[in-house]
């Protein structure tokens, strides 16, 4: 029987905390179903206990490890690589499985210990593998030559679906008491339970709503669910804090919430963090949710959540929102030029298609949402994982091609959701950026590109602004056509 070390920073055993954990739970399982005998160790979260400025725990860990025998293959997440560096050992296999970025990035990026990169998602593949082929413009190759070769991505068995009885107990299983009139009364309900949220984005969207049912007459408020401290910092910033003193984004929507006769409290509804048979509850109570996010998502487990238990989802499609389940399918990615540049009017058309899907028309959203839940229970099993999790072991015994920086091709990187040449506008996960127009002239020439095609192997002015393209996440590389 093959052995493999397993160093995660999420315990992998009950009580679950959070979806990661029970994700590794998974992964170590399939592990063993595939043959291996697994020796696990789980990252202290140091930041919660005495002498976090005194590391004696982690010192008598790294011992530990250190007087480990070599396995045949060792399994860390992102975030334990940090915590432990990785070194080749041997003929020992070494592979990261990416739940998010998050982390340093020093100790996996260019790692020749690494011999594979496992993302939980298309989206994250394509993104570490950017990472990966940056430009090393003073060498003349790529970051990391293997980039194109040892990236790929390990489809997820999801908690909720394997586990339908709501595995993840962390947080209360008994709702506030406004939570509970709230699903019990006529308003039209919406949830928001992710803390990476756009306030301003989430604010104008419910402001438009509550405008467009005043004026339809309809007699019902649209409240939207939002974790306990987003609420308390909106709280703080429109209710206490002097007008003058407010970002000048947040004062029209104080105002039109005023226009409106309508408090804070009539539009949000706190909640703490629930264990995940309570948040089934709300999510089901609701009609709408709303994940217009301020950083890119790595994968979605709450929009799969949503959709599979008939709420309908409205995003502007960061990270991984924008490729979970096919168009129709209950994620609606929903943004324009002006929303990402700032312009809260354009939330207006959000606030329309939730009306219409919510008030005036709601069976083909609830269609949608049919159709999402049967794509996601045959799409995202354990026995797809399984299946990605088997070859990309098989392929750690396959050679590992390498590419030359003059072979790759430029093209956008995963992270531009949209490029406009016509107004210089790049809308990306990253940045959004408007391009000068030598930028933007020099972009159009590039993509498709071979870099050994490009001027600036020769001109460093041209160069610089190249380079710059990269830096804002503009621009990647991409392996040559086969």
């Amino acid at each position: 029987m093959r052995t493999a070390r397993v160093i995660l920073n999420d315990a992998a055993e009950p009580p679950f905390q959070g979806s990661p954990a029970l994700i590794n739970s998974f992964l170590n399982d399939l592990l063993r179903d595939l043959g291996f005998e697994l020796s696990c160790t789980y990252g202290r979260r140091v930041w919660r206990e005495i002498g976090t400025f005194v590391p004696l725990p982690d010192v008598e860990q790294v011992l530990r490890l250190k007087s480990d025998p070599v396995f045949d293959l060792e399994v860390r997440c992102n975030v334990s690589v940090v915590q432990f560096p990785l070194l080749r050992r041997g003929a020992q296999k070494n592979a990261v499985f990416f739940h998010a970025l998050v982390g340093y990035p020093g100790n996996w990026l260019g790692n020749d210990a690494i011999d594979a990169y496992w993302c939980n998602s298309d989206y994250m593949t394509r993104v570490v593998t950017s990472l990966l082929a940056t430009p090393d413009w003073k060498h003349g190759r790529l970051l990391e030559p293997r980039a194109f070769s040892i990236v790929d991505a390990v489809t997820l068995a999801l908690p909720f679906l394997e586990l339908p009885e709501g595995a993840i107990q962390e947080g209360p299983e008994k709702l506030p008491p406004g939570a509970q009139q709230a699903l019990e009364g006529n308003d039209i309900l919406g949830h928001c339970v992710a803390g990476k949220l756009d306030e301003r984005a989430v604010y104008s969207i419910m402001l438009a709503l509550n405008h467009m049912a005043l004026q339809s007459g309809i007699g019902r408020r649209f409240r939207l669910f939002v974790e306990q401290f987003l609420y308390n910092g909106l709280k703080e910033r429109l209710e206490t804090v002097d007008p003058a003193d407010l970002p000048p984004e947040f004062r029209p929507l104080k105002a039109v919430l005023a226009q409106l006769g309508l408090t804070l409290d009539d539009v949000l509804i706190p909640i703490p963090h629930l264990a995940q048979a309570s948040l089934f509850k709300v999510i089901q109570g609701c009609r709408f949710a709303l994940l217009y996010h301020w950083m890119p998502e790595p994968f979605g487990l709450l929009p799969l959540e949503s959709i599979s238990l008939g709420c309908p989802v409205y995003t502007n499609g960061a990270g991984n929102l924008r490729y979970l389940v096919p168009e129709g399918h209950g994620i609606s990615v929903l943004e324009t030029e002006g929303m990402a540049f700032g312009d809260l009017s354009e939330y207006q058309k959000v606030a329309q298609r939730i009306f219409q899907d919510a008030v005036v028309a709601p069976e083909p959203a609830r269609e949608a949402c049919r159709r999402g839940a049967e794509y996601v229970a045959r799409t995202y099993n354990r026995e797809a994982m399984r299946r990605d999790l088997a070859l990309r072991l098989a392929a750690l015994d396959e050679p590992q091609a390498e590419t030359g920086l003059d072979a790759a091709i430029v093209g956008l990187s995963p992270l531009v959701r949209s490029w406009n040449p016509a107004t210089r506008r790049v809308i990306s996960d990253y940045k959004s950026v408007e391009l000068s127009v030598d930028e933007a002239t020099l972009l159009g020439e590039m993509l498709g590109q071979s870099y050994a095609n490009l001027d600036c192997r020769k001109n460093l002015a041209v160069r610089e602004t190249v380079e710059g393209l990269f830096q804002q996440g503009v621009l990647a590389l991409f392996p040559p056509p086969r």
